[in-house]
């Protein structure tokens, strides 16, 4: 997982995950070496003072934000204390950069900043699949578990009784593939713009295994488990049909070479490490599969049936 400036075109390096939000952490934590060891090793850190400017895009409402942040800080500053004097190490500032949709509560995210961090705070409203900094002003950029969201759905999708799009047809299958692409290039375009030459961009996100088909069913991901709750409604007659079929989730879980040939299609990075970082279930099972305990506990949840229910329908 790193990224370093060569000839003026940053590289590009990603780990990609196979989990939710909810188990966003833990998904940091399992490339948390990696990140630290890139940063160590590949990043083009100032030595002469200045401050240096991180952001985390996609950051939601913390607190794992505010971890991941510190994480990038204190290897910078590790990396800051091995090649130079300790005067230089303390003439160095980090400004910290949280960024999320207009939507997110970012009262509640201010409202939780740790005490003891070593790090400025600055709030940056806006989506990532647009610009969001001045050219050439980001050292370092991280997304944990975000770019698995589309900006939208795709436009005329027939998905009937379907809220993702996995288990779908080639037509719908072909249609969230494109509009990753998009969305893709319209990140990676607004971050080579924002990021110094020399810098990092660390990403993660979810994928799809090499040996899982495209449009495959997906049961390692919770969110899947609101389809069959919702099919459930119409059947009790909560939930119209017609709501079901108008109804889909923007989410698109790319494979490993899905993803690099939308970096050579944009042309303003280099993959330098991609890495499919397999979380499990984080439930009764563990490892790749869930057993049944698992789909029964998920699938039977109240808490996501009456939620869904309440706020959507």
């Amino acid at each position: 997982v790193c990224v370093q400036s060569c000839h003026g075109r940053p590289y590009f390096a990603y780990a990609a995950g196979k989990t939710d939000e909810k188990y966003e952490k833990s998904s940091f934590l399992a490339v948390k070496d990696m990140v630290r060891e890139a940063i160590v090793d590949k990043f083009d850190v100032p030595v002469h003072g200045g401050t240096i400017r991180i952001a985390d895009l996609g950051c939601s409402a913390g607190p794992n934000t505010f971890y991941t942040m510190q994480t990038i800080v204190d290897a910078v500053l590790l990396k800051l204390k091995k090649q130079t004097s300790c005067d230089q190490v303390d003439a160095v500032e980090f400004q910290g950069f949280f960024n999320d949709q207009f939507g997110n509560d970012f009262n509640l995210l201010l409202n939780s900043i740790p005490s003891d961090r070593t790090y400025c705070v600055a709030a940056v409203p806006g989506s990532f699949y647009s610009r969001l900094f001045p050219r050439a002003s980001i050292h370092c950029f991280n997304s944990s578990m975000s770019l698995h969201w589309l900006s939208k759905c795709p436009d005329g999708v027939a998905n009937k009784g379907r809220i993702l799009y996995f288990g779908s047809g080639p037509d719908v299958l072909n249609a969230y593939l494109a509009q990753f692409r998009l969305d893709m290039i319209a990140f990676l375009s607004a971050r080579a713009e924002e990021l110094l030459t020399g810098g990092l961009l660390i990403l993660q996100f979810l994928c799809r295994p090499k040996c899982m088909a495209p449009n495959a069913a997906r049961y390692d991901i919770t969110i899947s488990f609101v389809e069959p709750i919702l099919r459930e409604f119409v059947i009790e007659g909560k939930v119209k049909e017609e709501e079901l079929d108008s109804f889909q989730i923007p989410l698109f879980a790319p494979s490993i070479e899905e993803f690099k040939e939308v970096v050579e299609m944009n042309g303003c990075f280099t993959v330098h490490v991609a890495e499919h970082v397999n979380q499990g279930w984080g439930l009764k099972g563990g490892g790749d599969e869930g057993t049944e305990a698992d789909l029964e506990q998920l699938a039977q949840s109240n808490g996501v049936k009456n939620n869904m229910q309440n706020s959507k329908f």
